[in-house]
This record gives structure tokens, C-alpha cells and sequence, in this order.
């Protein structure tokens, strides 16, 4: 269980009030590799520091790169001493005003290095509402009081795009070969260029965006990619990515594909060079969607010719202050590390108009922003040990400090920092690596923790899709029904029992038990395109061997069937993750007026809230189920307050009159859930099926160096009753699971109990 940690304040008169926040100094994680002990102190320090530490020099500082750097260089301290040493080296240049000490001994006075005349001066402290990330359009901002604050608007990346038909290459290869160059900002910032082939009837085929293989480069480079066009294919679209801070340049676009002789030939590309500008120097023919971005022809340094693509985010003022409470000159945070060492970091410095104070050695920061850039012009892999080892630190702070929920998931999160690291340690493969990052993901029990690692081989799953039913891996829809036919039980995959690979993907897997039953489908049966998969089934009392190829361009799912339709008992059933508002909004004085009407629920609502406003006989008023953090204080300690938000619907005519039922499972989930969570509370109709995924709140993010990247909740949301909601979900009134014998007859037997209820 995750230990709270107990809090000591203790004033002093000293310009204003000197708050310590103190720790007791219980021992560390189990003891294990001194290398483990050595980046398990920097990693508690590289938080308090990052987060919490308001200087001007931590502010601009790539703490990706540091991170890597400061575990490659404190592993190798073969003492208590050597280590404080290197501690001191690495954060002294960007926080002159922490004291790193013997854990055994009395922490020294933080105001001895403060300025004595404050009157001319401006307090800065970090606020934290969530985590954020520094991008717009997130419910999540962090800022230090007193100083300028921006949001980069290009929240999930920029792009520009040109489209070609793709009928004349068709079976063919394709190339995609530009020209890039950057100044992006950070270790997670990154260029890419981008190739997809789409096909008939909306299917997905070839596509790449080198999220493998990212651009950083500040000079000029040819960058390719290739692959290959469908017989069906309808559309050839390509252009360039930025993720990120900063811009990237693009010139000398070409594409083309290889003819049956393998020569090379030119496919069209309008105004590939972006020698032909447009109206606010807007690059003719090409086209951006995406707000916040900002592209442009410029005469700067371009590859040839007269002109370059500009793409870069636009900077957004951020104002300095997020809700009231706030640290003071002389609040500290006292904390253990480990390996005999703590440490007092200060959580708010003063400040002149130019710079906090004091300012740290020029020299030494030189020394260090040095060395972080040389991490910065490298490209970084998790085959490098150091590369994992500061994506543990920069993930693992992350949670410790920003995760709300740890006192409802019980888990030893500071051991989890051990194991981690240990893990780390003995991986050898990026491969290895991601998993070790879903194990310590999946300790955090969230349904929107999710470990995205793209590996440049391409992997395509079975012609089927199976479910966690009557604790067995059975078929619940086929695209290959000669060979494999719903309900069949899966007994072994490629020789191995379904049961342990299903423990094996729960184990990688975040969030509550209803969620893995469902998540797990996702990449049972996936490997290489091409390969070929045995699979042994239990049909009809009888023992089936058959295998089935991985085809090279993945398999798409047969279209849902209708969203909204008038069932011959003239009960509604309107599905949820199909039906637009538009399409109800159409029939809803019909719905109103229906005896009885089914909502559907099993997935994801397609933008549809609006129709719990017809379902509510009273306006809504739970205002406060969702909460975002409010932090000043590191580890979830006090001060920890709360933006509570609701949505406030009112209660909307027509009036749905007749008998309401929900049918839901665990695939519903956060959008899904707060849905489900206005049935529950206001009892607008019976719920029938599983319990909900149990995680609901805004996603946040974590780009990692090595080309990872984790999403999580980042707010706290509960049941309109202030109860818990997290891993536990709406539960129905009605509980009900499918069977291996409806699936086998091809029944929706949620749905025809669904309908025996509003016919009743």
C-alpha cells in the first residue's frame, strides 16, 4: 500500500512566515543494486526540483536531456558521499538555493542564501492545476506566479498536407522523399514526414509517419518514406508532422512510384519546392486542418530555390495565476531521497525584473546546458540504458506527484520506482523496455494509462475478434466464418494456452478487471504481417487445429449496423456509438413518444450527451464530479484543494416519456461514463449488462525520449454522489453477461432482455 506521507509545518519569523514541510525518514524501497539506490535519490530530487522549484534556470531547462544525463552519471557513485557530490554537481547550476545533506543530520537554514532587502522584489512559485504539459486546449495548465507563462497552441501536432489520386499506381510501391530541417525544442519535440494510402469504403492501408525514426536535425537532410498501394486504394496523402516545441522547415518535396521494370517514376506534386505563395504567404496547393498552426512560405535558408515551408505552433499568453493558494518565500519541502541522503528544496525564490534570485554559476550551467545538448543532437533509443533510465525518472514523477488516485489503488508506488529501475537495468530491446513501461503503468490501475510505442514492423491481427466470456477466450465475431465461427473457444495459440496469454496481456494492461476483459482483444492474435498463426479451438464438443495468415494490410471490422431504428414492438433502439445527434435530434419527437426506447452503450457515445437533457425531469445539479488538482506541494501532501466542474444540463422538452433502458459493459469508458453516470444518479432508466470501465476524466500525456508515450488521467472524478467511481464504474441494475451459448447462435441476448424490460 502507498504510505502517506506526514507532514510537520513549523513557522519562523523571517521577512514572512518560514514554513518547513518535513518528512519522517522511514527507510527506502527494498535495498537492491547500489545503481538502483543512486538513480532511485536522483529521481525523487529531478521531481522536487522540475515541479516544485521555481527558478529561472530550472524553467529553461531540457529536463528530458537531464534526466537521461543525471541517471547515467549518478549510477556509477560507488558511495553516500560520491553521490551527494554528483547530486550537487548536476542541480546546484539550476537551483543555487537546495541544500543536499545527510539524512542523519539537520537540515542547514534555506534563507541563508535569500536576499536580506526584499522590498523591490516579486515572489514566483509553481501552480499546478493538473499537470500541464504546455499546450493549449487542455483542461490542464501549470505556471509560476510573477513571470511570463505561454501555452503552445499546436496542441497534438501540426500538420500539412497534399492529396493525389491513387488509382494510376495502384499495386504498386510508393516513395515519399523530402527535405527537413528543424528548431525544435526539447527531446520529445520532433519532425516528421508522413505517407498514407486509403482505400475503398473508407478502409486504412499503407501508412507511416516515422513516430519511430523522428527528425531533429538543424541542417538540411533527405528523409524516405515508402511503401505499398493496394489494388483498392483511392487516395495517396503526404506531408510533414511537427510535434511539439519549436518549427521545422520543408523543401524539395517529391513522390513516386516503382513501375514492373522497378524504375522509379514521378507521380504529380503541386508546387513541391513552395516557390508559388498565396495570400498571406500561404503555400499554394497545400492545405493544413489543424488550429494553432501556423505555415507559411519563407525566404529563410531554404534547401533550394527561393523558398521553404515555415510550420510552427503559435505562442498563447498564459496568465500567472490559477486559483489561490499559493507558496510563500520560505516555504520548503524537507524530504528523504535515499541511500543516506535528503534534501530541502525551496518552493518559492524572489525575484528582480530580470531573474530569481540568487542566480547559480554562469559557468557551471554553461557546462551542463553543454552537455544536455550534446544528449540533444543524439538519437536517442531504449536500447541505451541511460535513455530508459531517465524515461523511469521522468514517468515515474509524473505519477508520484500528479496521479489522483493512489489512496483508491492502494499500490507501493515507491517500491514500483524500484522495480522499475531494476527492470530497466536487464532490458536490452526498445521491445523490452515498452513492456517494462506498461507493468509500471498498469500498477497505477487506470483505465486511460496506456503505453504507445510504435515498432517499425508492422503487425496485423486475426481474422476474428474474441471476448473474456464464462472465463474463456471466445470468438465473438469472425470475418472468416468457414474457419472460425462465433462462439468458438480458443484452448492454445500458437502453441501456447490462451489462458496464459490472457494473464500475460492483463499484466500489461492499466485499469480494472472489467476494462482488461475487454482491452485485451485489441492485440490478442497480432504479429508480423504475413505470418502465419495456429490456433487450437473447442467447437461442437470437438478439438479444432487450423491457422489462418496475418494479411499485410490490416483487416477492417464490418460497418455497425444502424444507429437508430423502430423496433417491431415499436420500442426505439438508438446505439449510442453509431447514432449522430443529428440522426436523433430527427426522429425525437418520435423517441419522446415511444412506449419504450433502448440506448445502447456499449462503447463510446458519438457526441450525443444532449439527449440526457430530454431524460432529466429537473435540471442537473451535481456541479462538483469532476476535480482537478490543485497542487503547490509535492507527493499529494497538504495543501491539496480542487476545481470542481460538472456539466449543468438543463431539462430539455420533448420529454422521453416512455420505458428507458441502457445496456452497457466495460468497454464504456470515460466520455461513455459520464454518460452512464447521470443514468445512475438521476435513475433515468434500468442499466443492464456489465459494470463500466470505472476511469472517466480528462486524458493527459507524457512523451518520453526513445519514442514513448503514456496517456493518463489527470483529474480526479467521482460518482455525482461524491462517492468513488475510479476501477468500480456505474454498475447496472441489471446485471448480465453474453454466454457461449447465445454468441454460438449468433443472439444479442443484452438486448432481448433489454427489450423484455421496456415491454414489459
Amino acid at each position: 500500500m502507498r504510505k502517506r506521507r506526514v507532514l510537520c509545518l513549523a513557522g519562523m519569523a523571517v521577512a514572512a512566515l518560514l514554513v518547513l514541510i518535513d518528512l519522517s525518514c522511514r527507510p527506502s524501497g527494498p535495498a537492491g543494486d547500489r545503481s538502483v539506490q543512486n538513480v532511485r535519490a536522483f529521481a525523487k530530487l529531478f521531481g522536487y526540483v522540475r515541479y516544485f522549484h521555481p527558478s529561472d534556470e530550472a524553467a529553461a531547462l531540457d529536463w528530458d536531456a537531464f534526466a537521461i544525463h543525471g541517471a547515467g552519471l549518478v549510477k556509477e557513485a560507488k558511495s553516500t558521499r560520491a553521490l551527494g557530490k554528483a547530486l550537487r554537481g548536476l542541480f546546484s547550476p539550476v537551483a543555487p538555493t537546495i541544500t543536499i545533506y545527510n539524512a542523519d543530520e539537520d537540515a542547514p537554514d534555506p534563507l541563508r542564501l535569500f536576499p536580506k532587502a526584499t522590498e523591490r522584489l516579486k515572489p514566483v512559485s509553481w501552480q499546478h492545476l493538473g499537470l500541464g504539459s504546455g499546450f493549449a486546449n487542455s483542461a490542464y495548465s501549470s505556471v509560476r506566479r510573477n513571470r511570463v507563462n505561454t501555452l503552445n497552441a499546436l496542441t497534438e501536432g501540426g500538420v500539412v498536407t497534399q492529396v493525389v489520386d491513387a488509382r494510376p499506381f495502384r499495386s504498386r510501391e510508393v516513395r515519399l522523399t523530402a527535405f527537413l530541417r528543424t528548431d525544435v525544442r526539447g527531446l520529445t519535440s520532433r519532425a516528421q514526414l508522413w505517407l498514407r494510402v486509403d482505400r475503398t469504403g473508407g478502409q486504412s492501408g499503407f501508412f507511416d509517419n516515422m513516430v519511430d525514426r523522428p527528425v531533429r536535425v538543424r541542417t538540411w537532410q533527405e528523409f524516405e518514406v515508402k511503401g505499398p498501394v493496394a489494388d483498392d486504394a483511392e487516395r495517396i496523402a503526404f506531408g510533414a508532422i511537427l510535434n511539439g516545441l519549436g518549427g521545422l522547415w520543408l523543401d524539395d518535396v517529391r513522390l513516386e512510384t516503382k513501375t514492373a521494370d522497378g524504375n522509379w517514376e514521378a507521380a504529380p506534386v503541386m508546387n513541391a519546392g513552395f516557390e508559388e505563395k498565396g495570400r498571406d504567404d500561404l503555400p499554394a496547393n497545400w492545405t493544413t486542418a489543424v488550429q494553432g498552426c501556423l505555415y507559411r512560405v519563407v525566404a529563410d535558408n531554404p534547401h533550394s530555390g527561393r523558398f521553404s515551408l515555415r510550420l510552427e505552433g503559435r505562442q498563447i499568453p498564459r496568465a500567472d495565476r490559477l486559483f489561490e493558494a499559493e507558496s510563500r518565500v520560505g516555504d520548503v519541502v524537507r524530504k528523504p531521497l535515499d541511500a543516506g541522503l535528503s534534501c530541502l528544496v525551496p518552493l518559492a525564490l524572489w525575484s528582480d525584473e530580470k531573474t530569481t534570485l540568487p542566480q547559480g554559476d554562469a559557468s557551471a550551467l554553461g557546462k551542463l546546458t553543454a552537455a544536455l545538448g550534446d544528449i540533444g543532437s543524439r538519437m536517442l533509443t531504449a536500447e541505451d540504458e541511460d535513455v530508459r533510465l531517465g524515461d523511469v525518472v521522468i514517468a515515474w514523477n509524473v505519477f508520484q506527484h500528479f496521479y489522483p488516485y493512489f489512496d483508491q489503488v492502494h499500490v507501493d508506488w515507491d517500491n514500483i520506482l524500484s522495480q522499475t529501475l531494476e527492470k530497466s537495468l536487464t532490458d536490452k530491446t526498445a521491445d523490452d523496455f515498452a513492456k517494462t513501461l506498461k507493468r509500471m503503468d498498469a500498477a497505477l490501475q487506470d483505465g486511460h494509462g496506456n503505453v504507445i510505442y510504435r515498432k517499425p514492423a508492422a503487425e496485423t491481427g486475426p481474422p476474428f475478434v474474441v471476448g473474456w466470456v464464462e472465463d474463456s477466450v471466445v470468438i465473438t465475431k469472425s470475418l472468416d466464418p468457414e474457419n472460425f465461427k462465433p462462439g468458438d473457444v480458443i484452448l492454445a495459440f500458437d502453441g501456447r494456452p490462451a489462458g496464459e496469454l490472457v494473464k500475460e496481456s492483463w499484466g500489461l494492461i492499466s485499469g480494472s478487471t472489467q476494462w482488461k476483459e475487454h482491452k485485451f482483444n485489441w492485440t490478442f492474435g497480432y504479429g508480423p504481417a504475413g505470418s502465419t498463426a495456429e490456433v487450437r479451438l473447442h467447437r461442437d464438443g470437438q478439438e479444432v487445429e487450423t491457422s489462418f495468415v496475418r494479411p499485410r494490410i490490416p483487416r477492417v471490422e464490418p460497418a455497425a449496423g444502424p444507429g437508430l431504428r423502430k423496433l417491431a414492438s415499436g420500442v426505439y433502439y438508438v446505439d449510442l456509438g453509431v447514432a449522430t445527434w443529428n440522426d436523433i435530434a430527427a426522429k425525437l419527437a418520435e423517441i419522446a413518444a415511444a412506449k419504450g426506447v433502448i440506448f445502447d452503450l456499449r462503447g463510446y457515445p458519438n457526441g450525443n450527451h444532449q439527449i440526457l437533457s430530454h431524460l432529466l425531469n429537473v435540471p442537473d445539479s451535481s456541479r462538483a464530479w469532476m476535480r482537478i488538482p490543485q497542487i503547490i506541494v509535492p507527493d499529494h501532501d497538504s495543501p491539496l484543494t480542487y476545481l470542481e466542474l460538472g456539466w449543468g444540463l438543463p431539462a430539455l422538452s420533448p420529454h422521453i416519456r416512455g420505458r428507458v433502458v441502457f445496456i452497457t459493459d466495460g468497454r464504456a469508458i470515460s466520455y461513455a461514463e459520464s454518460v452512464m453516470g447521470f443514468v445512475e444518479h438521476y435513475k433515468l432508466g434500468e442499466i443492464i449488462g456489465e459494470p463500466t470501465a470505472g476511469a472517466n476524466g480528462n486524458v493527459n500525456f507524457i512523451s518520453l525520449p526513445g519514442g514513448f508515450r503514456i496517456t493518463w488521467t489527470g483529474m480526479r472524478v467521482v460518482k455525482h454522489d461524491g462517492s468513488q467511481h475510479h476501477t468500480i464504474g456505474i454498475r447496472p441494475t441489471i446485471p448480465l453477461k453474453p454466454t457461449v451459448k447465445g454468441i454460438r447462435e449468433g443472439r444479442d441476448e443484452l438486448l432481448e432482455k433489454a427489450l423484455a424490460v421496456v415491454s414489459r
